[in-house]
Order: structure tokens, then C-alpha cells, then sequence
């Protein structure tokens, strides 16, 4: 069994909302999404995220892109099939979710 999830882009509210929490170590660590690049047809979604570690008098900022490439579920079943499993059942989709149920190929 496995569950599959179809990415919608990121809610408009959370461009620029920093998350923050402290580390074990006190420090403060800080999430923040930056900008997207939702492209349905290639179906793929690229969010720029700026990650910040602030420790005493001491900050390091990396900025990353976090890629998200999904499969349609026809897709994902025909993938699945070329690497020589079965698809037992599909599930269909609902709220961008489905699960597909493999087992090795007899």
C-alpha cells in the first residue's frame, strides 16, 4: 500500500510567515517560504525557503528550494508496472490523495 499526495501551491497567507522554534541547544531556528513556482503541467512545484539559525550572538541563513515533482495516478501505475510490480487496486483520487496497492509481479 502507497498513499500518494497531488501538491496544490501554497496558500497565498504563507509567503513570508516565519515559523520559528527553539533547538535543544536554545537556539532559535527559523522557517520561511520565500517564493513558488507551481507549474501543474510539468507537475511540479519548486518553493523558495530561506532556513535561519540564530545562536547567541552567532546567525546562519541558507536559502534552499524545496522541488516537489508528483505523478498522476494512471502514471504512477504505469510506472510501478514497468519496474515489475503489480497494481492489485488504485484508489481513485480524492483531495489530491490516492493510494495504489502493489505486490511484487508473479
Amino acid at each position: 500500500m502507497i498513499p500518494l499526495w497531488i501538491p496544490g501551491p501554497t496558500a497565498e497567507e504563507e509567503f513570508g510567515r516565519t515559523r520559528e522554534s527553539r533547538t535543544d541547544g536554545g537556539a532559535v531556528a527559523r522557517y520561511t517560504v520565500e517564493s513558488e513556482d507551481f507549474d501543474e503541467g510539468n507537475r511540479t512545484r519548486t518553493t523558495s525557503t530561506r532556513y535561519e539559525l540564530v545562536s547567541g550572538e552567532s546567525s546562519e541563513v541558507v536559502r534552499r528550494e524545496w522541488i516537489i515533482h508528483w505523478y498522476q495516478p494512471e502514471d504512477f501505475a504505469r510506472l510501478a508496472e514497468a519496474a515489475g510490480l503489480d497494481v492489485l487496486r488504485l484508489d481513485p483520487e480524492s483531495d489530491g490523495e490516492y493510494t495504489v496497492y502493489l505486490a511484487l509481479a508473479t
